[in-house]
């Protein structure tokens, strides 16, 4: 990342805007729809331990992009005009996980299904505490990663 910034965007202000400049956000990003979401039994080594390497590949892929916005879960759709008008006016690609990556806890959740669960839709507690540390530390690891590759951060505010 070459630099960073703070923004205060709150979207654009005519509706025919922000509709048009949400709707070529959603186009950028549909082309990374299909890139993630492999069953977790694909990663699933003989020995019942999980390939760390392969399932970051598959849930939080590195691509090319120009800019990382980060932003409030409510402002999802602030970050897709800002990502479409970006795209339009400069040719620039954004990088917003939510639109790209995996959610970490449809991943928690699959993985404690097949690997914590005790019983009665119980869980061992260790195995649980082991599994959640291990995938925030995977998704902390790609978010950096990604921060690192792009020119510039922008946080929306």
């Amino acid at each position: 990342m070459y630099k960073g910034f703070e923004l205060p965007f709150n979207g654009f202000k005519n509706p025919d805007d922000q509709n048009k400049y949400k709707i070529k956000g959603e186009k950028v990003f549909k082309e990374y729809e299909n890139i993630v979401f492999q069953k977790l039994d694909s990663f699933l080594k003989p020995n019942g331990n999980i390939d760390g390497t392969e399932l970051i590949k598959n849930w939080f892929p590195s691509i090319e992009c120009d800019i990382f916005i980060s932003h409030s879960h409510t402002d999802h759709d602030i970050a897709l005009q800002f990502a479409g008008y970006m795209n339009e006016h400069f040719g620039l690609k954004c990088f917003i996980d939510s639109c790209i990556w995996g959610y970490s806890n449809d991943l928690l959740k699959e993985i404690d299904l097949k690997l914590s669960k005790i019983k009665d839709n119980r869980f061992d507690y260790n195995s649980r505490n082991f599994t959640t540390g291990h995938v925030h530390m995977m998704l902390a690891t790609a978010l950096c990663q990604m921060i690192y590759n792009t020119e510039c951060l922008i946080l929306l505010k």
